[in-house]
């Protein structure tokens, strides 16, 4: 999907609208000009109601390589959620429009990357990139929901800890760091809530061309008290699509540590914008607190005390001087 694109961005918008109350998402793709509305790679984080009350941060790729993005939500005492999504790369060897080769050519052209004889490597320096960029975010006290397309089955048997350190702009190189899924989440404290759960059955293929599981939702493991429930769906279950769903289910109050409470319809809400009488009724009772409480009083009160605040550092200035 090319977010780009001013009528794609509205038919999401309004297409979301239908079902949900408050929509927010954040799309990251690379910098080529696609002119059709449909364009290889990228992707996007979507919350919606209740939750989207929540969002305090969004973002993307900062390489600009449209390989994941986030929204972070806001818990209680400080608690950060950051949900994200991410998309690997199938293949190293592709056509010239693919996923593949828009970050190939973004990477080629990178100041940094000229100075390596190797030619770039887009599905082992994904894992490299998002690892550092994971750490600077945990390091940030974001606790992370990574639902990754990795287009690669996962062992967690496999994997050391090789920590990587997150420099701005600059690709990620390490001489020991293999560019697994395996060594991202035991660096990163990622666990997979699927085998947790479901402990003695195997999670079936995720996609449909496929014998293998390629598709995850990772999370730290401070996060698994605050599950109810996860899954993976049938084929076209919810939307029409070569992968199957996969979901967990939260328990908001656990996750946020503090209840959510849902929206209210605007019919339900007292002050209405559109409606004069309701409007004035506001205003009347505003401007009757306005002088209840001496709000004019105290702001001419705080503007002299700054005043003479002002004076005596004057005074102080011209002194030394």
């Amino acid at each position: 999907m090319n977010s780009n694109l001013y009528d794609t961005h509205e038919k999401l918008c309004s297409t979301h609208s239908e079902g949900f109350q408050i929509c927010l998402f954040q799309s990251s793709q690379t910098p080529d000009a696609f002119v059709n509305a449909f364009r290889p790679g990228g992707n996007l984080t979507l919350i919606c109601d209740s939750w989207a009350t929540r969002v305090i941060e969004g973002g993307a790729d900062p390489y600009g390589l449209g390989r994941w993005s986030y929204l972070t939500l806001q818990g209680k005492n400080d608690k950060k959620i950051t949900i994200m999504m991410a998309y690997r790369v199938s293949t190293d060897l592709a056509g010239p429009m693919t996923s593949t080769m828009q970050q190939y050519r973004k990477m080629s052209n990178s100041t940094e990357t000229k100075d390596y004889e190797v030619q770039p490597q887009p599905r082992c320096q994904f894992l490299l990139d998002l690892q550092a960029w994971l750490e600077k975010m945990k390091l940030d006290n974001c606790e992370i929901i990574l639902a990754l397309d990795a287009n690669k089955e996962f062992n967690d048997e496999d994997g050391s800890i090789i920590p990587l350190c997150y420099a701005e702009g600059n690709h990620i190189k390490h001489s020991t760091h293999d560019g697994t899924i395996s060594m991202l989440c035991k660096s990163c404290g990622l666990v997979d809530p699927m085998t947790w759960l479901h402990m003695y059955s195997k999670p079936p293929p995720t996609y449909n061309r496929g014998k293998s599981r390629l598709d995850y939702i990772f999370i730290f493991r401070s996060l698994l008290h605050a599950i109810n429930r996860a899954g993976i769906l049938p084929y076209n279950s919810m939307f029409l699509g070569d992968h199957r769903p996969k979901y967990i289910d939260f328990s908001s109050n656990q996750l946020f540590q503090e209840s959510t409470h849902p929206i209210a319809p605007l019919s339900r809400r007292a002050l209405q914008i559109f409606d004069p009488r309701k409007v004035d009724k506001y205003l009347d009772h505003f401007h009757q607190q306005l002088i209840y409480h001496k709000v004019q009083e105290k702001v001419s009160h705080l503007k002299e005390i700054a005043r003479q605040i002002n004076g005596q550092l004057n005074k102080c200035n011209n002194t030394n001087s």
